[in-house]
């Protein structure tokens, strides 16, 4: 049958001499994959809508039984240009695009994901600087939507609050089950834990608590949101199947 679903499309690759191959992450089915007959033909009908990244509207042919479905026609209703033209947003973009496509299963609708990549790719568009917070910002709500948020808010034994009160240098991770030990409670338990600043939990309280529009005049230390990405990585995949290192990143940390 014939469906139209807004989509972002987070992988591409070649198939056979002159198409593609596509994973659509869309808001009405969730992660599918598309192919694009003659999409690589000179003068195709698809022209530039089917770049990397690309939100757009596409009419195709949904076979609910089967792995593959057909594009027949796209719109495109953002390009990204600004993302498209600096290699350091792409690499972001790329790295959650990355995410999506290594963890989510297919025909697993979720509108609030698609809202949630559509809204940081667009604020990410306007940014100027300090673009990993976008990917940061990203775990963080990538998580809650797939259950799995973590509580860094308060220690999970005395419940000693992890905020502008607490004096000690360290909180103590415990990746396991997302949960922060106190300096006074870490020896209480015999489990492996994470040492780590008191300013990565105030960190990412203060991003789930800012909205997305907001991210690009929100100033954190290069140190910290470094930090943070690595802590939620880890923790994630511990969590999530699927969940590997991100080969977009890598060409992220050596231009940066």
């Amino acid at each position: 049958m014939i469906e139209k679903s807004d989509a972002i499309i987070i992988k591409s690759r070649k198939f056979r001499e002159s198409s593609k191959l596509l994973t659509l992450y869309t808001k009405e089915y969730g992660k599918l994959n598309m192919i694009a007959k003659g999409s690589r033909s000179k003068n195709n009908k698809f022209g530039g809508s089917l770049e990397l990244l690309n939100h757009i509207s596409v009419i195709f042919y949904y076979y609910p039984q089967k792995e593959f479905h057909y594009i027949s026609q796209v719109s495109t209703n953002d390009f990204f240009h600004s993302i498209h033209n600096d290699i350091k947003k792409t690499m972001i973009a790329l790295s959650i695009a990355e995410i999506i496509n290594n963890t989510v299963h297919t025909n697993d609708k979720n509108e609030s994901l698609f809202n949630l990549i559509l809204d940081i790719y667009k604020s990410l568009e306007n940014s100027s600087d300090d673009y990993i917070k976008y990917l940061v910002y990203f775990q963080i709500y990538f998580s809650k939507i797939m259950g799995y948020s973590p509580n860094f808010k308060s220690c999970i034994i005395c419940n000693q609050k992890i905020d502008e009160n607490y004096k000690n240098d360290s909180v103590y991770l415990n990746f396991e089950n997302g949960s922060v030990l106190c300096e006074t409670c870490k020896n209480k338990v015999v489990i492996p834990l994470k040492n780590c600043s008191p300013k990565i939990p105030l960190i990412i309280d203060k991003l789930e608590n800012t909205y997305v529009n907001n991210l690009p005049g929100m100033q954190i230390p290069y140190n910290v949101i470094n930090e943070t990405f690595s802590i939620y990585h880890k923790y994630l995949k511990n969590h999530l199947l699927g969940m590997k290192d991100l080969k977009s990143l890598d060409l992220y940390f050596n231009i940066t």
